[in-house]
């Protein structure tokens, strides 16, 4: 339906942000702040969860330019369990659930390196000028990365570019994106581990990491 554009080693799709957040810009630093809607349930970390188990559940209310919130940590795209107030007047909404943003997708076949993608960024801003946000929601924006790769490695490198909030998810994406589609978490001690990096997420996972699928946006141009 030549809807998804592909600029170099991206590509990039014109749809609404479709998650339940909120992203300010603050007026004097220009540092974004995220905040989560109300209603979502969130286990004691903070990720999302069915809510017959949520730990807590988030909660938003507006009153003037006050509004109270629950924050979401940008590096590890946990929801904080209290909420925090918010002065509307020193901020910027940038984008909520409802506005058109560009979605990226990572296409397989080629390294993931660092010039690549700031090519691919640097290119957008020019066949989409009225868009200034880019989400995406991958295993390549996966924190728990850093427990696997070496932080030079260009998985982290793409990662850290990013601003976390967690998205829902039944299997991390990260176990048939590495070992196989048909992979799960119960089949990765078991696997005859071929590559670096499937050995270095199975030692993780008997460490105890937690890997999951991650959302994340940035900031074009």
């Amino acid at each position: 339906c030549a809807k998804i554009l592909r600029l170099g080693r991206l590509q990039f799709e014109q749809k609404s942000m479709n998650s339940p957040l909120r992203i300010y810009q603050q007026e004097r630093s220009e540092q974004c702040i995220t905040l989560a809607e109300a209603d979502i349930a969130c286990d004691s970390a903070g990720y999302l969860i069915n809510p017959e188990q949520a730990a807590f559940m988030t909660t938003l209310r507006e009153e003037g330019t006050s509004l109270i919130a629950h924050a979401v940590d940008g590096a590890s795209g946990s929801i904080a369990r209290k909420p925090s107030l918010y002065d509307t007047s020193k901020l910027r909404l940038l984008a909520d659930s409802a506005t058109n943003v560009l979605h990226i997708h990572i296409p397989a076949g080629e390294k993931l390196s660092e010039q690549a993608v700031a090519d691919s960024l640097l290119q957008a801003p020019r066949y989409f000028p009225n868009h200034s946000l880019a989400v995406c929601a991958s295993w390549l924006l996966d924190p728990a990365l850093l427990s696997v790769a070496e932080p030079s490695s260009n998985i982290v490198l793409f990662m850290q570019r990013f601003s976390k909030f967690p998205v829902p998810f039944q299997t991390p994406q990260i176990f048939e994106r590495v070992f196989g589609f048909t992979a799960t978490e119960d089949d990765i001690p078991r696997w005859k581990a071929t590559t670096t990096l499937q050995r270095s997420i199975q030692r993780a996972l008997s460490e105890g990491v937690v890997f999951r699928t991650m959302g994340g946006y940035l900031l074009l141009g």
